[in-house]
C-alpha cells in the first residue's frame, strides 16, 4: 500500500498525525508492505520511520533518476 505525500503534509495536525499512524498500524496488522511517498525533509523522514513504515521514498533521499544511475546510487549507499 502506498501513502500519498498529501497525507504526510498534514501531520502537524494531531488528527492527521493519528490517521497516518493508524494506517501504518493497519498495514502492520494485515501484513501489507507500506510505502511512504514524498518524504522531503529530515523531520518527515523521522516521523515516517517512527510509524514503522516499511519503505520510504522521496526527494529527501534523491531526485528521480534513470535505472542505471539508481543502481549505482543504491550500490554506493549499501557500501557506505
Amino acid at each position: 500500500m502506498k501513502l500519498d505525500r498529501s497525507l504526510l503534509l498534514n501531520t502537524q495536525n494531531e488528527r492527521e498525525k493519528n490517521l497516518y499512524q493508524l494506517l501504518a498500524k493497519i498495514s502492520e496488522v494485515t501484513g501489507c508492505v507500506l510505502v511512504a511517498e514524498g518524504v522531503e525533509t529530515e523531520i518527515e523522514e523521522q516521523f515516517v520511520a517512527s510509524c514503522g513504515i516499511d519503505i520510504i521514498q522521496g526527494y529527501y533521499f534523491s531526485r528521480p533518476m534513470p535505472l542505471d544511475d539508481a543502481q549505482q546510487w543504491a550500490s554506493n549507499k549499501i557500501q557506505a
